[in-house]
């Protein structure tokens, strides 16, 4: 077992700095304060590693175990040559690792050392285990991927798709009491997001953010069943946001290219705050033009909204709407089966609203879609062949994301 630092518990100040490539006597320390960390900081390590202004010594040789080319690209592995110094030695020339958090890479040297304290594989009736076994993965997924640790990254991922696929509706309800509880205590060490108080808070400084960088990784490795799940529940955790969160989130640089979806669903959203909130001081002019322009085409949905669109959303269910769907289907209840819950998740009553010629009524049921989407994935939990169960849920999820880009697509600014 690794040995544990003597100051694990406490916040040793130390001063440290970086080293580039060079001879030994020409190293120069850059004093900058910095804490030891209290879980992954180990006498017996080989290399030490500064994450902003936190320092950990690890083991290389571990690390080496799961990337070469992570250990490459920052020098953690020891040069033969002795005549050349790359830093690591101490916590005065720890190696830097810029762009990443120290509490991310806590997340990564979880999994790395698998030690019995470590929380990772928390149980499922564990307080907020969802969401913090998420939290977790997403940044194993991310740093395993930025350092090329191919077989973490792909254990990582299925972690998410998994998590996202059985759990999505517990991930988006548990997601704000979650952060609320763990912030100060997991990412004190971080970056944290500058904001002056005025105006609209940025998006990053919101701990639902995390769904964006999730969304963002699924696209990376284009992975469809993780994009589609991580959206689907970010859709579910956002839907009950404020003004000030809808446009924070909207306006997300490049967001629109990102995921046209999420864009698109962040316009439901704020149209459906209702034009006497369009004309609050967060809204520009261009904003106000493109929403009252928006209300017009989409009273009430056009036709062109509903194309192609092959699960039953916009009329109401037959059994003959999923053989299509489901092909060659192995039992030939199963179309029949899939028709009498989808009729519970998506009753009479959702019809009447989602095709209503109140402005209001269609887009709140559109809103709502994230939501009666788990609702239909828990009742087809009863269904005895869940291939079919899969084949419709993932087909829902196909046409609830592309009717939230095509709305996406009636936000049009004018000068």
């Amino acid at each position: 077992m690794p040995k544990r630092s003597s100051n694990a518990n406490g916040a040793k100040k130390t001063g440290t700095g970086t080293r580039k490539r060079a001879k030994k006597e020409q190293t120069e320390s850059n004093p900058i304060p910095t804490i030891r960390d209290s879980k992954y900081y180990f006498e017996d390590g080989s290399v030490t590693i500064r994450v902003r202004d936190v320092v950990f010594k690890v083991h290389a040789s571990l690390l080496k175990a799961h990337s070469e080319d992570f250990c490459n690209n920052y020098n953690l592995c020891t040069n033969r040559d002795d005549t050349l110094v790359f830093g690591g030695t101490c916590d005065e020339d720890a190696i830097v690792i810029p762009d990443i958090e120290p509490s991310q890479f806590r997340n990564l040297m979880k999994v790395i050392y698998c030690l019995p304290s470590n929380s990772l594989a928390l149980t499922l009736n564990a307080p907020n285990a969802v969401v913090g076994n998420f939290d977790s993965c997403l940044d194993i997924a991310l740093l395993s991927h930025k350092f090329a640790m191919e077989n973490l990254e792909q254990w990582a991922k299925q972690q998410l798709t998994t998590l996202v696929t059985d759990s999505g509706k517990e991930l988006a309800d548990g997601f704000d009491d979650y952060q609320l509880r763990e912030d100060d205590a997991q990412t004190q060490d971080d970056l944290q997001t500058e904001w002056d108080g005025v105006g609209i808070p940025p998006a990053a400084s919101y701990g639902r953010f995390r769904f964006v960088e999730a969304i963002c990784y699924a696209k990376t490795i284009s992975d469809e069943d993780l994009f589609h799940g991580i959206l689907v529940a970010a859709q579910c955790c956002y839907a009950c946001s404020n003004v000030e969160f809808a446009l924070s989130f909207f306006r997300i640089k490049d967001i629109h290219k990102k995921a046209p979806s999420l864009y698109g669903f962040l316009f439901l959203l704020l149209l459906q705050f209702g034009n006497s909130v369009w004309m609050r001081d967060e809204f520009t002019q261009e904003d106000r033009m493109a929403l009252f322009s928006a209300q017009s085409f989409l009273t009430p949905l056009p036709q062109t909204l509903k194309k192609s669109v092959l699960t039953p959303l916009f009329e109401k269910s037959r059994t003959e709407d999923f053989l299509g769907i489901l092909d060659e289907h192995k039992h030939e209840k199963c179309p029949g089966e899939i028709a009498s819950h989808w009729a519970k998740a998506f009753p009479v009553s959702y019809y009447k609203e989602v095709n209503s010629a109140q402005f209001s009524a269609s887009i709140d049921t559109l809103v709502k879609l994230p939501s009666r989407r788990f609702d239909l994935a828990t009742r087809l939990r009863y269904i005895k062949c869940q291939p079919c169960r899969v084949k419709i849920l993932k087909q829902l999820d196909r046409d609830i994301q592309e009717l939230y880009s095509r709305v996406g697509g009636y936000y049009k600014a004018y000068d």
